[in-house]
């Protein structure tokens, strides 16, 4: 719209008024005159170029249309003071603030830092204010200022190491005030009403002014140096009937420009001096210099710079022509250029100049871009022009055709060693080749042909076309045809080496002419290596540089192979066209320009430039330099670089955290932050101001303990994590949009507390407590089963008791048999003998009945006894004897379950001895096997089967108790003892497997008592 704006309108008002100035002649004269009149247009129709502005307004985020000031931080924000508020812009958005957000008042004319990174707003009420930590606080002494300024608005503020304030004023007297409010004027009392001063460089308290009176010629300019008043002197040529503007820049030590209005003044050695200026530039507005010490002045018609510091001999040149208000040049040389109604403009791409598509030079029409003398030529398309471009300005030249009719649409221009042009285009299915001298046609050759299969290259003196039908010679007098029977396929370069090699690239590999005969070139060492799409071949350093559309490129001889691609840098495979420039290679992609700089080492360093580095294009379609420019042709128009002016724009930049929220409540920014364990939900806001990258900022960003912990890519400004206790590093990198590799870093440590349930004191609070729990349930526990097994123990003992008391009668119910039975028989000395045992018998069993255990002395004692009743009632039927086995044994120190070997005995007798015809015997065993007693009761007996018969044939039907109560017990012990209590029957055999008795086994437990008496 711009452009359309500046080009097309002054057309369509020349048309009109050429349409009125013909009305006035004859019908028969105007067609004269159009002649004439185009003619002339023809000849001296001049386009220039443009700088490439990308302006911000209230659309893109702005708050106004009206700006005032420029400023870049320490960080590298950008801000921008307007009539409705100050804003910060990173390059991808615009954050603004108003009195709501602190600001004591929205119009703001002036931005400074001081040393602490506060920025400070002057803004229209005289009210300073300050922004740090992402808040905007008043200045405490405000009051004392409005009471001296008094409606005039503060011109610039300087705040020293001892954090006094220097304020200078429109129309009064600059003053200080210190950290304690304490004011100090900084000039004499006695001044003229009418002032103006400009504060600069308040280290060395260096500043200047302005006195004077309206409407009088009396105007003097005052400099104040390390404190000291130097005389005034009244300004040269300084007819003022108004108030002058006034800025200072200082130039080198004691040495300063003043630019007053539109004139410049010099001061150097406490003197001032002149300099007539050589543009009438207009009213000088605001001025800066940037460090590669060009001057730029921001005027009411535009903004001009003085190209060099020769200022006395340089003469200022138009930037662009629009009014400004204020100027800056940031950390990476982008000028910024703010307006009273038009936003502010951006141009990142200084030096690099764009022809931009307009009336007489269309977007489509630019085919070929090609050197003649300090010139380019622009082969124009539909109404047979050319442009030639010289010291920024397109000339637009009419070519004289004596067959135009033949010529419709050109592709190629050429210039010949002698200086003639060589122009190819087609007309249907025909192509032309044309040749001019001083812009006449020569010489026209045509075949039959599609152009779109066609290409053009040279070498110093010939010249080659590629066409399906085959390669041609071209010369200015005709075309010879090299080959009608090679056919070429999509044929996209042709190139002559210096060894007369005719180098053909293809779509599908490199081939080549030599001595008639075209080949299809295999290297000897690397047979796949032109499988690509060739687009451009040069040669250099005893290479053939090859550039493809699939890898890059490529560069060999017959010896080696060297590969530079996107794997190694280069910003694309997709490469379009080679240029060798000395020792350096421009590479033209499909995604920028790459400067490929070699070293004596055969190493090279690879320079990316894209859109951001201010190219029409990313696409570059051929390359040209001639002296210090550098000439690209793009889809979208042509850039001219100056080579000084083409360098990186990725500068060491700074990650910046706008705020770190935890619970929705900002913190100051610090390198560590101490945080309870609640407060792990962490918002953050980086920035990243730049500039120059259009696209979407991308960053990545991981939050861990260990070094291989997940990066995770994101484009937004804002992130949320949530840290787990313990100590976190978040670390966040800016990506660069060329190389994709990270550019810039910061890292910020939180150290999460863990929860009272994770720390060491509550962690051995809980082991203690667990530990005393344990012990307090174990103790339970266990007394808990200590009762448990006293009251089985209780129930066994009655269990038991409740036995032995039926063993009891049934030992006497049997006992008393005996003595009836003798009593009957009149054996009174028998019976008086057995009663007598019986007795002892008895007062043994009462002294241990209440007793569950005996000792193994008490317990052989009554055994003795029972077997010795018994041996009287079988009239000595049976011996027996009575063994312990096994050495150290103490009788009186070992106990056993009561009544245990009896019940054994009394069986073996009655139902073993008793049936036995003959004499039998008794034996019984005591031993002790791995802490285990074995009690042994064998018999030479009838035996159990014998035993049982003798039983089921008397039929007494009587049942042994005994066993069974003994049975029980042992049970009720396994029960309670958890041992393994048994008996085990074992039937005797002798040698003619004859019942000869039965042998019982009872393993139980005992008891040693040390002290036992």
């Amino acid at each position: 719209m711009k452009i359309s704006r500046i080009i097309i309108l002054p057309i369509v008002k020349f048309i009109i008024f050429v349409k009125l100035l013909l009305s006035l002649f004859p019908k028969k004269m105007q067609k004269f005159f159009t002649v004439i009149i185009i003619f002339i247009c023809a000849q001296f129709n001049y386009y220039g170029q443009e700088p490439k502005l990308i302006q911000y307004t209230p659309e893109n985020g702005l708050p106004s249309y009206e700006t005032y000031c420029v400023f870049q931080d320490s960080k590298g924000f950008i801000w921008i003071g307007t009539d409705a508020g100050v804003s910060r812009f990173d390059g991808n958005e615009f954050e603004n603030f108003t009195t709501s957000d602190g600001l004591t008042d929205n119009t703001v004319f002036n931005i400074y830092e001081d040393k602490k990174g506060r920025i400070w707003f002057c803004t229209f009420n005289c009210k300073l204010c300050y922004f740090y930590n992402e808040k905007i606080y008043p200045y405490r002494y405000n009051n004392q200022i409005i009471s001296i300024a008094y409606n005039k608005f503060i011109k610039s503020i300087f705040i020293d190491n001892n954090e006094t304030l220097y304020i200078s004023f429109f129309r009064r007297t600059p003053f200080s005030i210190d950290k304690y409010g304490n004011i100090s004027y900084m000039l004499p009392a006695k001044l003229p009403l009418y002032r103006n001063f400009f504060l600069i460089e308040m280290q060395d308290f260096f500043f200047s002014g302005l006195f004077g009176e309206l409407f009088s010629n009396e105007w003097s300019i005052y400099f104040f140096n390390k404190r000291q008043l130097i005389v005034p002197q009244a300004i040269p040529q300084c007819n003022k009937f108004y108030i002058p503007r006034i800025n200072v820049i200082k130039n080198s030590e004691n040495e300063y420009f003043i630019f007053i209005d539109n004139n410049l003044y010099y001061f150097l050695n406490n003197k001032i001096s002149f300099i007539p200026k050589k543009t009438k530039f207009g009213k000088i507005v605001s001025v800066f210099k940037d460090k590669n010490n060009i001057i730029w002045l921001a005027t009411e018609k535009g903004v001009f710079y003085y190209p060099n510091t020769d200022i006395f001999n340089a003469e200022p040149l138009l930037f662009t022509s629009i009014p400004a208000s204020s100027i800056l040049i940031d950390f990476d040389n982008n000028i910024w250029i703010t307006t009273l109604n038009k936003g502010i403009f951006l141009c990142n791409s200084f030096g690099i100049y764009s022809y931009l598509p307009g009336k007489g030079l269309l977007l489509d029409d630019i085919t070929d871009i090609t050197q003649f003398n300090d010139s380019i030529l622009l082969l124009q398309t539909n109404d047979n022009y050319f442009f030639s471009l010289y010291k920024y300005a397109l000339k637009k030249n009419a070519i004289n055709y004596t067959q135009s009719n033949l010529f419709h649409r050109p592709l190629l221009i050429f210039k010949t060693p002698n200086n003639k042009l060589l122009n190819i285009g087609y007309k249907g299915d025909k192509v032309f080749l044309h040749t001019y001298k001083n812009e006449f046609l020569v010489n026209t050759f045509f075949f039959e042909g599609h152009p779109k299969v066609m290409c053009l290259r040279k070498s110093d003196s010939t010249v080659y076309i590629a066409h399906h039908n085959g390669i041609f010679h071209v010369s200015e007098s005709k075309i010879t045809n090299l080959t009608k029977k090679f056919k070429l396929f999509r044929t996209t370069t042709v190139y002559e080496d210096s060894k007369s090699i005719l180098w053909i690239g293809r779509r599908n590999g490199l081939w080549y002419y030599n001595q008639k005969e075209f080949y299809k070139y295999v290297h000897k060492k690397f047979l796949n290596l032109f499988l690509y799409n060739i687009t451009d071949i040069k040669e250099y350093n005893n290479l053939l540089w090859i550039a493809t559309r699939d890898e890059g490129i490529i560069a060999f001889n017959e010896d080696s192979v060297i590969y530079i691609n996107k794997r190694k840098g280069l910003s694309s495979d997709q490469c379009n066209t080679l240029f060798f420039d000395a020792d350096t290679l421009w590479a033209g992609t499909n995604n920028g320009l790459n400067k490929i700089i070699f070293s004596k080492e055969k190493k090279y360093s690879i320079e990316k430039y894209c859109t951001s580095s201010g190219l029409l294009s990313a696409q570059i379609q051929k390359i040209i330099k001639i002296k210090a420019y550098l000439y690209l042709n793009t889809p979208t128009g042509i850039n001219a670089i100056h080579s000084s002016c083409i360098t990186p724009k990725f500068r060491d930049r700074k990650l910046s955290i706008n705020y770190i929220k935890v619970n929705d409540k900002s913190l100051p920014e610090k390198k560590i932050y101490e945080l309870d364990n609640n407060e792990n939900k962490i918002q953050l806001k980086i920035s990243y101001p730049t500039f120059n990258n259009f696209e979407k900022q991308k960053f990545r960003y991981k939050y861990d303990t260990s070094n291989a912990s997940q990066w995770f890519e994101t484009e937004s400004r804002i992130i949320n994590i949530q840290l787990l206790p313990g100590h976190n590093v978040f670390t966040i990198q800016a990506i660069n949009p060329v190389t994709e590799q990270p550019e810039a870093t910061k890292s910020i440590s939180f150290i999460i507390s863990k929860p009272y349930w994770q720390k060491v004191w509550f962690i051995v609070l809980i082991v203690c407590f667990s530990i005393l729990l344990s012990f307090f349930y174990v103790l339970y526990y266990r007394n808990k089963i200590k009762r448990k097994a006293e009251i089985r123990s209780m129930i066994a003992e009655a269990e038991i008791k409740a036995l032995r008391s039926r063993m009891n009668p049934h030992f006497l119910f049997n006992a008393l048999s005996s003595i009836q039975r003798f009593i009957l028989s009149q054996n009174t000395s028998e019976a008086d003998k057995y009663f007598s045992k019986f007795t002892k018998l008895i007062r043994l069993m009462l002294d241990t009945s209440e007793r569950g255990t005996i000792t193994l002395e008490a317990e052989i004692e009554i055994l003795n006894n029972y077997i010795e009743i018994e041996q009287l009632r079988l009239n000595n039927k049976f011996s027996f004897n009575i063994l312990i086995k096994g050495e150290n044994i103490q009788k009186n120190k070992i106990e056993i379950p009561s009544m245990m070997v009896q019940p054994l005995v009394e069986n073996a007798i009655w139902h073993g001895l008793s049936k036995k015809t003959g004499q039998g015997h008794l034996s019984i065993t005591f031993q002790i096997k791995n802490k285990i007693l074995a009690i042994s009761v064998e018999d030479n007996g009838v035996g159990r089967d014998k035993a049982m018969e003798i039983k089921e044939r008397n039929k007494t039907g009587k049942k042994s108790l005994s066993l069974d109560i003994l049975q029980k017990r042992l049970q009720i012990f396994n029960d309670v003892t958890k041992m393994k209590n048994k008996i085990i029957f074992v039937d005797l055999f002798d040698e003619h497997k004859n019942p000869s008795g039965t042998k019982v086994t009872v393993l139980t437990y005992y008891k040693f008592y040390p002290n036992n008496e």
